[in-house]
């Protein structure tokens, strides 16, 4: 909360040092008594009013409610755009500002408005370029993985975290040391990368456990034991399930694992059904005290699966029944289908196919009406082998096709969300690049008007000394107060300079040339050929580009060769295409451009979109 207090008495009551220093100035005349008077009074009124006022302590809303650590996300909300959108940039530095853009971002997650939270990030990552602090980098680069891992492709976020890892293993010092090491293990095993996930996951194991962090070491050695299951190391995965299941029966207050039982249960499941079963009925008597109806729900749904696999189908077919009738009563969509998926599991085993196919179709066509695709793949082999069991071949190879129409759908997702991503993260640094440039002329013209202030202050203090001097030399001071007066009715209220809109049709006609004609294609263009195509002269060219785009002429030819290559990276129809090859097609003449030019666009280089198409596999 200090921080609030910092941000809001800077906002609201501005520093008083410049009515001191102006009355101060003013005292130092003998001649101007009535200005002593006016500005000392004014200055005193107005420290005395700052003073009190920040003693008193700005007003803010409860960001943390009452008897809980939940924070009040859209009050914090307010908060943040109010000091950044509503406060002088200059009244807050820069670190500050970053936090803000951070805390925001923060703030937009439960709301999932991700175009927000990306400009968010973006703007503190802009700040962070003109800073000469790699901790706000590193601490940036971690939010924006957060942010594409999460949100968008794993394979994204990847490059961001490994810049952030690299700061902060050589700087371990920082808490956010073990958070980078385990996204980059979360990240890792979601491209099926599982030894490099078992890496990190082993380093922030260690960080955490030198902070004796009890709750998070758990969380990594359940993300370890995932990860080596998924390396078939069942043995390895059990022996690090133990350790997780040690720390926390260890641990004074059981009940901070209620949901931690729950989920290295579902390790258990691969090698131990039976304690598997244990664990869960631990975690709903953990969270029956509390009423946790979600967590026992959750609880018990995980507890049928695991009686599904030791066979015990009668208790497991009831469980499911209660999860169902949860479900409906308290309207959780996604629970009715993965209950018909279970019972459908119990009638596989049973070897009742018929019925199983009755209940795996059932489920699969709420997943279908719900939009989800991610449990479909699961259950489609079962289906298909049912289908096969009961003499129906010809349905096998539909669920066979289907599959693969899930999984090509998927992929034709991922790359749409590339490109989709790109777009807004063009757009949005287009607009950053408008706001900074007027902040940058508001800041020049503030500079203007206090040097107007000064320059028409000292003026004012000569012509006072001035009227002390015999009446002889008054008719010749007259007149050049008459002149200096002159100069002070000019530039009162200096105006800028109109700023006059592009010709449209010299716009229309450059556009032509790159989206009709394509002419950036071609690696020898020169400006000089664009100035004779457009029967203009170069310093409208690049006028038109400056105030129109933004930019100047090889930003602008680049980012049209860039967007080409980028298309040609993502057709499937040129997989055999080498990365020179693409560059030569775009118009690159070097190999070493055509890099350069992309990652400063898209922040990733050509190989590693290419790969982001080929890696993205999710669990």
């Amino acid at each position: 909360m200090d921080t609030f207090q910092e941000y809001a008495a800077v906002q609201q009551f501005p520093n008083p040092k410049f009515q001191w220093a102006h009355a101060g100035l003013i005292s130092g005349s003998r001649f101007s008594r009535f200005a002593i008077k006016y500005w000392v009074y004014t200055g005193l009124l107005g420290w005395l009013l700052g003073l009190s006022a920040c003693q008193a302590g700005p007003e803010h809303p409860q960001y943390y409610p009452l008897e809980t650590d939940t924070p009040n996300w859209d009050s914090l909300l307010v908060f943040t755009d109010s000091m950044l959108y509503k406060t002088d940039p200059g009244q807050i530095p820069p670190g500050k500002q970053i936090e803000l853009h951070l805390l925001r971002a923060a703030c937009l997650t439960p709301s999932g408005d991700n175009d927000k939270r990306l400009q968010s990030l973006l703007e503190a990552k802009l700040i962070t370029a003109g800073m000469d602090s790699p901790y706000e980098k590193a601490l940036t680069d971690y939010e924006l993985a957060n942010f594409f891992i999460a949100s968008y492709l794993p394979a994204l976020g990847i490059p961001y975290a490994e810049n952030a890892y690299a700061f902060f293993q050589e700087n371990q010092k920082y808490a956010e040391f073990g958070k980078v090491a385990q996204k980059l293990g979360q990240s890792s095993m979601i491209t099926d990368k599982f030894a490099q996930s078992v890496f990190y996951f082993e380093q922030a194991i260690d960080f955490y456990k030198s902070q004796q962090d009890t709750i998070l070491t758990v969380s990594v050695l359940m993300d370890l034991g995932f990860a080596q299951i998924k390396m078939d190391q069942l043995e390895a995965a059990k022996q690090t399930s133990q350790k997780a299941l040690l720390l926390m029966q260890q641990n004074s207050k059981p009940e901070l694992f209620a949901a931690e039982y729950t989920n290295l249960a579902v390790n258990y499941r691969y090698f131990d059904p039976d304690s598997a079963i244990a664990l869960l009925e631990h975690a709903m008597n953990l969270s029956v005290p509390f009423q946790d109806s979600m967590n026992i729900i959750i609880s018990k749904y995980n507890l049928a699966n695991s009686l599904v696999d030791t066979k015990r189908f009668a208790t497991a077919s009831s469980i499911y029944d209660e999860v169902e009738d949860y479900c409906k009563r308290n309207k959780v969509a996604i629970g009715i289908p993965l209950v018909l998926i279970g019972k459908g599991n119990i009638l596989f085993q049973q070897q009742q196919y018929s019925a199983s196919i009755e209940r795996y179709t059932q489920g699969l066509e709420i997943f279908d009406q719900m939009g989800t695709t991610s449990f479909n793949k699961g259950t489609y082999p079962y289906l298909d082998e049912a289908y096969l069991q009961i003499g129906q071949p010809q349905k096998a190879q539909e669920i066979r096709n289907k599959l693969e129409q899930v999984e090509q759908q998927e992929r034709d997702q991922q790359l749409a969300a590339i490109v989709e991503l790109n777009q807004k993260a063009a757009a949005i640094e287009g607009e950053l690049f408008k706001k900074q440039t007027l902040q940058t002329q508001e800041s020049a013209l503030q500079v203007r008007n206090k040097s107007y202030q000064i320059i028409f202050a000292i003026l004012i203090l000569f012509s006072m000394l001035a009227s002390t001097i015999t009446w002889q030399r008054l008719r010749v001071q007259k007149s050049r107060n008459s002149a200096v007066m002159a100069i002070l009715e000019k530039y009162k209220t200096p105006t800028l300079p109109e700023k006059t809109d592009p010709d449209s049709s010299l716009v229309n006609a450059l556009l032509e040339l790159f989206e009709q004609q394509a002419i950036f294609l071609d690696p020898t263009l020169k400006v000089e050929s664009v100035i004779q195509q457009l029967n203009t002269d170069y310093p409208t060219l690049n006028h038109l580009l400056k105030s129109h785009f933004y930019s100047n002429f090889p930003s602008f030819v680049n980012h049209y060769r860039t967007s080409y290559a980028q298309a040609l990276l993502l057709n499937s129809e040129y997989p055999a295409l080498t990365l020179e090859q693409i560059a030569a097609k775009s118009g690159f003449g070097t190999r070493q451009a055509f890099y350069n030019a992309f990652q400063k666009r898209y922040g990733v280089t050509p190989g590693q979109m290419r790969a982001a198409m080929h890696s993205t596999n999710p669990i």
